[in-house]
């Protein structure tokens, strides 16, 4: 199940839902909230969403993007696979969105613990 994939040991959050059909835009990466993470990707039909995260693994450790990811008040650089497995995140959520012929997917991590 995408779900399994998606989420690990994070818990899938209503809130951080939300926020990411919030943000989700074909125009723009609009980011979380200040205190979370966010992982972007735009991808055509060729891919799956499950497709994509199982590629953002591949990123390694390295945080080498300029965009595709935001860290809390984009405070250091990141990348996705960075983002995702942040050792104090216990919740996340994603949305998609059809863009045309490509589709974007806004994933939204965070700490509970960090929400104002």
């Amino acid at each position: 199940m995408l779900g399994n994939l998606l989420i690990g040991q994070k818990g899938w959050d209503a809130e951080l839902e939300e926020w990411a059909k919030w943000v989700i835009s074909c125009n723009a990466n609009y980011p979380g909230p200040q205190h979370s993470f966010t992982n972007f990707y735009r991808f055509g039909s060729e891919m799956s969403v499950k497709d994509v995260v199982s590629a953002w693994r591949q990123e390694g450790r390295q945080p080498f993007l300029e965009r595709g990811c935001r860290t809390p008040l984009d405070r250091t650089r990141c990348n996705r696979n960075t983002n995702m497995m942040q050792p104090r995140l216990t919740s996340m959520a994603c949305a998609a969105l059809q863009c045309s012929s490509m589709r974007q997917l806004v994933c939204i991590y965070d700490n509970i613990g960090d929400r104002v």
